[in-house]
């Protein structure tokens, strides 16, 4: 069951695909008439790889300004490995205006914590510089161009730039990204029920062999042990035939004994009645003289 479980998260966590983010800062040529700066894209993608493609790549621009009156124009380009633009996107980036008697107020009420280093006057500002659709042509590199408005040439100090990119999965992808914990059971509960269906069908053979084997050495425990039954069985018949050819002899015996007994009591009876005849004629006889 662990294994299964194993292999189940092994192999979906193989075939689900992740989101990328992808956070990294950047640092303006300010020695150019329209600073340029560049972020590599490049093995940032999941396990290292390039953005995958068909997900919607969505770049977002950070900037940390102070509090000014210079608005700008922000150009963004997604570059291919080969140098070509795949997908190029410009806006303008206006500053958070703040009139002189706001300002002086607010200095006022915040002088301690500005001393202090509590609180700075500085605004960030929050771009979505790009939209697109990766394809076939993986990017390679994100390009950012400030450009200063038309008939200046001052572009507002920047403390601190960082460019975050995100994807979105397609629709179907991210279904399986959303569930993919319960993917993970299924497909566990799959593999198992698929192992259990492997050992019985590779396996059986041997259990049937051995439960053969058993069997046999039961069959010849069992032969054996109804052998010693047939002995014992025909010790007590023989025994019981001896008893019954004992008994047979005494009751002969005791018939013989009888028989000759009867023979002697019937012959002394007849002798008895015999005498007893004689008598009593004799005695008639004597009588019939007398008279």
């Amino acid at each position: 069951m662990v294994v299964s479980f194993l292999v189940g998260f092994f192999v979906v966590s193989l075939l689900v695909e992740e989101p990328v983010i992808l956070q990294q800062p950047l640092y303006f040529d300010y020695t150019l008439p329209q600073p340029v700066a560049s972020a590599q894209i490049k093995g940032a993608g999941s396990r290292g790889r390039a953005l995958p493609a068909g997900h919607k790549v969505i770049v977002t621009l950070k900037l940390l300004t102070p509090e000014s009156n210079f608005n700008l124009q922000v150009s963004t380009e997604a570059i291919s490995s080969t140098g070509q633009v795949i997908a190029a996107f410009s806006q303008p980036c206006m500053l958070r205006f703040k009139s002189l008697p706001v300002r002086l107020m607010k200095t006022f009420a915040m002088a301690l914590p500005l001393l202090i280093g509590v609180q700075t006057e500085t605004q960030q500002l929050v771009l979505e510089v790009l939209s697109y659709k990766e394809e076939f042509r993986r990017t390679d590199a994100i390009k950012v161009r400030l450009t200063p408005r038309a008939g200046t040439l001052d572009l507002p100090q920047i403390y601190h730039a960082e460019i975050l990119l995100h994807t979105q999965l397609p629709r179907r992808k991210e279904v399986v990204y959303n569930w993919k914990w319960t993917l993970c059971v299924w497909a566990s509960l799959y593999i198992y029920v698929l192992l259990l269906i492997v050992v019985f069908c590779c396996f059986k053979p041997f259990d049937f062999l051995e439960a053969r084997a058993e069997e046999v050495a039961e069959a010849a425990q069992y032969r054996g042990h109804g052998r010693l039954e047939d002995v014992k069985v025909s010790e007590k018949f023989t025994e019981a035939v001896s008893r019954w050819r004992g008994m047979e002899r005494r009751r002969r015996r005791i018939g013989q004994v009888a028989q000759r007994e009867l023979v002697e009591g019937s012959a002394s009876s007849a002798a008895g009645e015999t005498s007893q005849a004689i008598e009593a004629y004799a005695d008639c006889a004597a009588s019939e003289i007398a008279s």
